[in-house]
């Protein structure tokens, strides 16, 4: 049976449980469908004959050979590879709050960032934005637009799969109406 192509995910934090999928031919449903990272082996869940799920395991960090076994004995390796990666975290936001409006951007200070993939979610909704200028403990990403007076959790990921879960909040600011940007403006030269 040819089992093997290719990982839609290819990296993962080192604690596991990113959900992988696998694409290939010949995969049959059985209780003994089975995928192993390395020497661990873990249950594969069928979706089709071309394609199974895996959660990837608890592993130390470092890249490691895929092999899928339709019986859970006669496993078939194959060219995919999953790289596992320490767990990224976010520690602050500078600046930690911003308009309404959004379009400002925040940089992102933690830990194991990295990959030309790494993105940012803003609460709980489906906001995501691509990550600029990563380097390995810091990046930047453009606020989208949200609720005056909302705080959300920034999250990130470099997998586009697994989220941080670090809870650091942003707070979105009522944005100056034209007529309050025009006081304000007078404010300021009638001090000067």
């Amino acid at each position: 049976v040819q089992t093997c192509a290719l990982p839609i995910s290819i990296s993962g934090p080192v604690t596991g449980t990113t959900s992988v999928t696998i694409l290939g031919t010949g995969f049959v449903f059985s209780a003994a469908l089975s995928c192993r990272f390395a020497s661990s082996t873990v249950v594969a869940t069928f979706v089709n004959s071309s394609a199974v799920i895996c959660a990837a395991p608890a592993h130390a960090k470092g890249t490691v050979v895929v092999s899928i076994s339709n019986n859970g004995q006669d496993f078939v390796t194959s060219n995919v590879l999953y790289d596992f990666v320490p767990e990224v975290s976010v520690a602050s936001l500078t600046p930690a709050s911003g308009s309404e409006s959004g379009g400002n951007v925040v940089t992102i200070a933690g830990a194991n960032f990295g990959g030309s993939s790494m993105l940012c979610h803003f609460g709980a909704s489906v906001t995501t934005v691509s990550a600029t200028n990563v380097q390995s403990t810091s990046c930047e990403c453009k606020v989208p637009a949200g609720a005056a007076g909302a705080s959300v959790s920034v999250e990130v990921s470099t997998n586009g799969v697994d989220y941080t879960s670090s809870g650091v909040q942003y707070t979105y600011r009522a944005a100056l109406r034209r007529s309050e940007e025009r006081r304000v403006g007078k404010e300021c030269r009638s001090r000067w």
